[in-house]
């Protein structure tokens, strides 16, 4: 695979972690990261923010050759800008994934690469399927452009 991440936005949800996990069976090669891996760390060894610690840990997991797979879910736009700013100048894909419920704030300052609707009726798997076949097509701009309409 020739990007070295996927960005999922989305709301936390089963229904979000569910495609997620369907991705990633798809995608074995991947890591796939999110907050459940740093909870336990950072409860124990320090007071970091969560989406701080997550937006850290990026760049070092992509410079140590990971190919990663996150599920990401925060609305502030200095969350987003320093999430954007930590990945600037690597190969990644932001896709959005919009649920029933959503916020507007969720969804905002994101110029994505590919966004899909997800729904308590949605196949996990077939959506995942999509995505996959979609990911060829996909300009891997998003995340610069949304850095550049935050700013």
């Amino acid at each position: 695979m020739k990007h070295a991440l996927i960005l999922l936005n989305g709301q936390p949800s089963p229904e979000f972690a569910a495609l997620a996990a369907a991705l990633h069976r798809q995608l074995p090669g991947m890591l796939r990261f999110n907050v459940a891996l740093l909870e336990n760390g950072i409860l124990q060894h320090g007071t970091m923010p969560l989406e701080h610690a997550m937006h850290y840990c990026l760049p070092a997991l992509l410079q140590a050759g990971q190919v990663l797979l996150v599920e990401h879910g925060w609305l502030g736009s200095e969350s987003k800008r320093e999430l954007l700013t930590e990945l600037a100048g690597y190969h990644a894909l932001l896709l959005g994934i919009r649920q029933p419920g959503d916020t507007d704030e969720l969804h905002a300052g994101f110029d994505y690469d590919g966004q899909w609707p997800l729904t308590e009726a949605t196949s996990p798997a077939e959506l995942a399927g999509e995505i996959l076949a979609a990911l060829p097509e996909l300009s891997a701009s998003g995340c610069w452009s949304s850095l550049q309409n935050l700013a």
